[in-house]
């Protein structure tokens, strides 16, 4: 749990630390006596004020509120990269835990985003415990069934989304993808939505694997190749490009694309992604009857 620190304080202190005077900052905003009474946190300022205060100090407020929280990132963005880490292995031990830091940050500092991901964890532990995901979806639902009702999402709404939507049936998951690829645009500079559409695109290609619908998703996988080239994310060029040799074995090119294959899963390997070197392995197995010599 992250309590944040005082404005008015943690103001006086970069004030300070930047060798700027306090008659500076402040010309324009307030008298001498309220920043006096703001800095010794007597007394509070409005949203406004604050930007213009942080901005004068040649700071953004993203950076402000990392310093505010003792240089760390906001509880959902800690726990969402703690929970990617644990998904690479998916230990349910290590997800009940992270499920217990998140119900104490929510009676910490209660927040609607937080709940819905203490009910996505929820999700994932049943799904890693018992295998079943009617059971698992009660949960998601949870989060949909709360989103669903805004006219506008916001970042933390998509960012959860994404994380879920191959949970649902399919008339579901489609409804969610359509509305996630509009704000996939409004966002497209913001934070790592870059990143997130990626994976997205990429899960939704493995969803039509997973059917044996190669050929719908020979479109979806060139977008991600693309979108990955662009940002240079050479792991999710090295899947595509697997998800691309599956399709060229479907249309007949299987020469080729099994030789491709094996480029693909030694460059993994290289890379020291083992595990998802052995998955394409087991993948390519299942789809041709060939084994890697």
């Amino acid at each position: 749990m992250r309590n944040r620190r005082q404005i008015g304080e943690l103001i006086k202190e970069i004030r300070e630390n930047s060798g700027v005077h306090s008659q500076k900052l402040y010309e324009g905003l307030m008298t001498r006596t309220n920043l006096y009474r703001i800095e010794s946190n007597q007394q509070g300022s409005s949203y406004e004020t604050v930007i213009q205060l942080v901005e004068r100090l040649s700071m953004s407020v993203g950076e402000f509120e990392y310093i505010r929280r003792d240089y760390h990132d906001d509880p959902l963005k800690e726990f969402m990269d703690e929970l990617r880490k644990i998904r690479v292995s998916i230990h349910t031990k290590d997800l009940k835990e992270l499920q217990l830091q998140i119900e104490q940050q929510i009676e910490n500092e209660y927040s609607d985003v937080l709940v819905d991901l203490y009910h996505m964890i929820s999700g994932y532990i049943i799904l890693q415990e018992t295998n079943d995901l009617s059971l698992a979806r009660t949960k998601f639902l949870k989060i949909w069934s709360r989103l669903e009702k805004k006219d506008c999402l916001y970042y933390n709404d998509v960012l959860l989304l994404s994380n879920i939507l191959f949970m649902f049936e399919e008339d579901i998951m489609l409804l969610i993808l359509e509305r996630l690829n509009r704000y996939y645009q409004i966002y497209d500079n913001f934070g790592e939505t870059k990143r997130i559409k990626r994976n997205t695109l990429y899960n939704y290609c493995t969803y039509l694997r997973l059917q044996e619908r190669y050929l719908e998703a020979e479109k979806v996988i060139k977008n991600v190749y693309q979108l990955a080239t662009e940002e240079k994310d050479v792991l999710m060029i090295l899947e595509s490009q697997y998800c691309l040799c599956e399709v060229a074995w479907i249309k007949g090119d299987k020469t080729k694309s099994h030789g491709k294959v094996r480029k693909i899963i030694e460059a993994l390997k290289i890379s020291q992604q083992e595990f998802i070197a052995a998955d394409i392995q087991e993948d390519w197995y299942k789809l041709t009857g060939k084994q890697m010599e």
